[in-house]
């Protein structure tokens, strides 16, 4: 029987329940929904009435005032009140701390064999100052005489070079170059095992061409003035003192300032957390780098740097702008750190920048590797000028053994207008940077571990294999070392070492 106070029209719904002797009644139920969102809207009407009301007159008042200081703040006059503060305030501080500082008073007691090391290249901030300002000043005026001057003048036009000229300039350069490095690579040769190392070059140049993914497509440019720019900074850091020092000297403040994760890591770890180096000693690393790397993409400074670092190695070797950054940035960072310099492109890139990615970073050593192999206790000066000299080699390498064969999304215009992640401010842009870095952390150590483990057993079940023709400690380590002992007598003149080097 149906309930006759039952409105169909309402806002309710007929449901059935049972009495206790288990007769059907007919009841109405609330649609709790509809009551929801008449419940919200008379909330939202409540909140605005008192948002608005005239007892709310002086919260209003600090409402509009807020507004108006808001809309002042971004109009573009406080933007040139900005510039101009800082037009005027940092020369004044220049001035006085070159004045206090006295970075071009040269000390008496200096000689022309210490005045690099105690003069040059430490205690004296004031000539780093000087020459950062410089450099800042330097690009700054670029760049506005580029956009203020770029598009009314075309060199090309100017120049009137023919098509045919255009082309075969750059070769032309590069053959002068090659037979300067090959005219005094013959005047310095003062023995003639350093042939050896010339051979061997040449013949993993040979085996890179032969196995190389897409022959037809190699780029001759970039092999050749790659390894030109290689022996070019060998002939600059190992022949001259001041080159040695300096590349020394941007080591060593790398170095210090990646230590200052030291202090987070203590906090988090305590007091002996460097005893588990790579895990809290190296890995915080990467967390720090990473949230660097961050605010530094928050403010545009990476674009900026990306841009300038890009264009010299692009006009020279004919690389693309990621893979060209990441390069030079594997002279001063380690593996894990130097691609986030690149990091959003890192998905749009193809596999042959994929690979000089991955070239580069083991051919180098740098940041938190270059720590862990001085605390291994290698000279830093050797593992600096083998990470400098090996940078442009292993983009020539890369391009050997993967030729580009697609063209590349991340171009100028794509670093250029290069979409992070939005931000609202630099104080998410260093927890955004941090907390990105658990799972490639993660990665990493999880990797280490297993073939690490897994070389292990291979080299302990090789050792029981050959026991039984009793080869004491013959293992997967002394196959490995047999087998690449023609390629480190390649490489070196230490006969006695060749064994030690090919492990």
């Amino acid at each position: 029987m149906e309930n006759p106070n039952f409105n169909s029209d309402s806002n309710r719904e007929l449901e059935t329940m049972f009495d206790i002797n288990g007769n059907p009644v007919a009841v109405k139920t609330v649609n709790y929904e509809i009551e929801k969102e008449n419940e919200k809207y008379i909330d939202a009407e409540i909140e605005h009435e008192d948002l608005f009301s005239e007892e709310n007159a002086f919260g209003l008042m600090i409402i509009k005032t807020r507004t108006s200081l808001y809309e002042f703040l971004k109009k573009p006059i406080i933007k040139y009140i900005i510039y101009g503060t800082i037009l005027i305030l940092y020369p004044v501080y220049f001035g006085f701390s070159i004045k206090l500082q006295k970075p071009f008073a040269i000390p008496r007691d200096l000689n022309s064999s210490t005045i690099i090391d105690d003069y040059i290249f430490s205690n004296n901030p004031g000539l780093a100052l000087f020459i950062l300002s410089i450099v800042v000043c330097l690009f700054f005026g670029w760049e506005i005489l580029k956009k203020k001057f770029s598009h009314q003048i075309d060199f090309k036009s100017k120049l009137n070079l023919s098509p045919r000229i255009e082309k075969i300039s750059p070769w032309i350069v590069i053959g002068l170059v090659t037979l300067l490095s090959i005219s005094y690579l013959i005047y310095d040769l003062k023995d003639y095992r350093n042939l050896i190392s010339l051979l061997g070059l040449s013949v993993f140049i040979m085996i890179c061409i032969f196995i190389s993914e897409h022959p037809s497509r190699i780029n001759i440019r970039a092999l050749i003035v790659g390894i030109l720019i290689q022996y070019i900074l060998g002939v600059f850091i190992l022949r001259l003192e001041f080159g040695y020092r300096m590349f020394q000297f941007l080591g060593s403040q790398v170095s210090t300032f990646l230590d200052y994760t030291d202090n987070g890591s203590r906090l988090v770890f305590g007091e002996h957390f460097a005893d588990h180096f790579f895990a809290f000693k190296a890995m915080p690393v990467v967390i720090f780098f990473s949230a660097i790397v961050n605010i530094l993409y928050y403010f545009g400074a990476i674009q900026f740097i990306l841009l300038k670092i890009a264009w010299m190695m692009n006009f020279f070797m004919g690389t693309s702008p990621t893979e060209s950054v990441n390069s030079v940035a594997n002279v001063f960072l380690g593996p894990s750190e130097a691609p986030l310099l690149i990091k959003p492109f890192l998905s749009k890139m193809t596999e042959s920048e994929l690979f000089a990615v991955m070239c580069a970073a083991f051919s180098t050593v740098s940041g938190s590797v270059l720590a862990a192999y001085i605390g291994f206790g290698v000279a830093p000066d050797h593992l600096i000028t083998a990470g400098l000299m090996s940078a442009p080699a292993s983009l020539a390498i890369a391009k050997t053994l993967f030729p580009e064969t697609k063209k590349t999304h991340a171009d100028w215009e794509a670093i250029r207008n290069v979409k992070t992640k939005k931000l609202n401010n630099v104080f998410e842009a260093i927890s955004t940077g941090a907390i990105e870095m658990i799972k490639p952390i993660g990665a990493i150590l999880a990797n280490l571990i297993a073939f690490v483990s897994i070389f292990s057993f291979l080299d302990a079940v090789c050792m029981w294999f050959f026991g039984m023709l009793n080869l004491e400690n013959f293992g997967l380590a002394s196959i490995l070392q047999y087998l690449f002992w023609p390629f480190a007598f390649l490489m070196v003149k230490i006969e006695k070492k060749i064994l030690i080097i090919s492990t």
